[in-house]
Order: structure tokens, then sequence, then C-alpha cells
């Protein structure tokens, strides 16, 4: 069954990781994500999973990339203590697969019981993609309103939003990346029509 519950967590990316602690009752699963339809082509999946380094022989976890119609695992690794040595106690642990063809995969991490388990987050990209990207058009994000052919817009499209839309959406948002530390400046080329000043 599945185990653990979201605790406050200053180190994690969300402020609450999906966390078990040690003899809860046993082994189970402390996350699974939802199977979702990846198409053709190979990917790499981060799991960034945090636990306290010591001397215990044996695995206490185990991160698994699943195909469910298949009920096959296809690429897994087991966890051990000696794993974890970062300050905050967590570490990212990369896994790769292939698909031939599109198909429904899962992401899943397995906490033995025996000590304490914590998942911030799975993060998958195409192998060999540059990410993060240096620039998002809005049209290829989601968003709300329409996509309009625009010849001042750089890349010819831009996202057009209206009165009305129901404003409590954001305009547009994504996409959600992976930003490792260091001081990042983020750029906005917007356009507004009928508004007054100030």
């Amino acid at each position: 069954g599945d185990i653990g519950e979201c605790v406050p967590d200053r180190a994690s990316s969300s402020g609450s990781p999906r966390c078990t602690s040690a003899f809860s009752g046993g082994g189970g699963w402390l996350f699974r994500g939802q199977p979702r339809t990846y198409p053709s082509g190979e990917f790499r999946v981060l799991f960034r999973i945090k636990s306290a380094p010591n001397e215990r022989r044996g695995p206490i976890g185990r991160i698994e990339v699943y195909a469910p119609e298949e009920d096959r695992v296809i690429s897994a690794r087991e966890l051990a203590p000696q794993d974890f040595k970062g300050y905050d106690g967590y570490a990212t642990f990369e896994r790769e697969f292939k698909n031939m063809e599109p198909r429904r995969i899962e992401f899943r991490v397995y906490a033995t019981g025996v000590q304490a388990l914590g998942v911030d987050f799975v993060y998958v990209v195409f192998a060999g993609e540059k990410d993060p990207g240096s620039s998002y058009e809005a049209e290829d994000l989601f968003h709300i309103g329409d996509c309009v052919k625009d010849r001042n817009a750089s890349g010819g499209y831009a996202v057009s939003v209206g009165k009305v839309e129901d404003l409590s959406m954001p305009m547009v948002s994504g996409p959600m990346r992976l930003y490792g530390p260091g001081r990042y400046r983020a750029r906005y080329h917007l356009m507004a029509e009928g508004v007054e000043r100030g």
C-alpha cells in the first residue's frame, strides 16, 4: 500500500516533500506518480530523495520506471544509506529509459520502512535536451485566451487575452523546469492595448 505524508521541509523544492518515518509499519509505496503517455524517444529521469547517511547495510528504498500496461519495471535502482551524503540529506538519482513507440509510464519510489525516506520530486526530460531552455514562447505554454498571429512577437504568434476570459487564471504559466543555484534574470515580452497609464 501507499505510506508517508507531506511534511514541512525548507530544504525541499516545494517546502513539503512526501516523507515516511522509520519503522512506520513496514514497507510501501512512498510515491507513485500518475501514469502518463510519453512519446517515442530517449528520456532522463531525476529522482530527488532524502535520507540520513549511516552504516546500515541493505536497501532502504528503491526507485523505479514502470510500464503499467506491460506490468514491467523497465529501469530501477536500490537505495542505501551510503548514497546520501548531502548537507541537507538530499541526493539526486538518475535513470534512463527508451520508448520505441508511445507508451504509458509511471515513476515510483518504494520505502522498505527500516529508515526514514523522503521524496522531493521526479523530473523528466528528453535525453540530450538543453534544460532549462534560454527562452519559451507563450503560445507553447499553458495559456488562456487565443493564440493569434503577431509580426511583432518573437515567434510570430502571441497569446491574446480580452475582458471575457476568467482572469483568476494565469494568462500564461510554465514550464516547470529545474534551475540550479545561481542568480537569474527573467524578461517578459508583453503588450497592452486600451489601458491608461498609472
